[in-house]
């Protein structure tokens, strides 16, 4: 069994000061385009998940391989081996992380085909709802499992934009900083806590004034 790596570890602290300089601003605008044009053509998958990290952090990590990948069982790079809590609940333990994600994005795949297959035949609320616990269990699951050390905020909402730009919706949130909104800060602490209603509940009321199209 393996356990959490003990050694010397560079800390990422979660909001450094990365998030107020122009490169990162210009990283964040080309996760931003690369989640767009995705959005046209592809499901988002985990390889993509990671490379969209990667265009975030690479510049703006205290270790190289922190940017674009899990926390995951890996001896080359024992960071990575690491547990993480968010106000004292935890995320997913590092060894199951890279299969909770695997996971996430096949449910996400399989659902999505099935709403745009079903598409023609539903009423605008019911394409409404269903868009919305599709996307709420998507990213509440995501942050419930926290995968990267850290990032996982900016990268949640980088899949919540994608998401709606698949459907022509706009984004609710910026990428770049964490919303200074009370109604965030309780669907995603509700979200860590495993409960993604709240979240599916948001999303339906902005997509009832966005009507989602195929």
């Amino acid at each position: 069994m393996t356990r959490p790596y003990t050694g010397n570890c560079p800390e990422w602290s979660s909001d450094g000061p990365e998030t107020r300089e122009g490169t990162f601003r210009a990283s964040v605008a080309a996760a931003y385009r690369a989640a767009a044009a995705a959005a046209k053509r592809k499901i988002v998958d985990s390889p993509a998940c990671r490379d969209w990290h990667r265009t975030l952090f690479t510049h703006h990590v205290p270790l190289d391989y922190y940017a674009g990948n899990y926390r995951q069982i890996d001896p080359l790079r024992p960071c990575l081996q690491t547990d993480v809590r968010v106000e004292g609940t935890p995320g997913a333990p590092y060894q199951t992380v890279v299969s909770e994600m695997e996971r996430l994005f096949d449910h996400l795949r399989r659902y999505t085909v099935a709403l745009e297959l079903d598409w023609p035949e539903l009423s605008p609320q019911e394409r409404a709802k269903r868009l919305a616990i599709i996307l709420g269990t998507m990213i509440g699951r995501f942050i419930q499992v926290h995968p990267f050390i850290n990032g996982n905020g900016r990268l949640s909402r980088l899949l919540w934009a994608w998401g709606l730009l698949r459907f022509g919706v706009p984004p609710q949130f910026r990428v770049r900083q964490r919303p200074d909104h009370s109604d965030y800060t309780f669907i995603m602490k509700q979200a860590m806590q495993g409960n993604f209603g709240h979240l599916a509940v948001h999303i339906f009321k902005h997509l009832t004034h966005h009507a989602p199209e195929l």
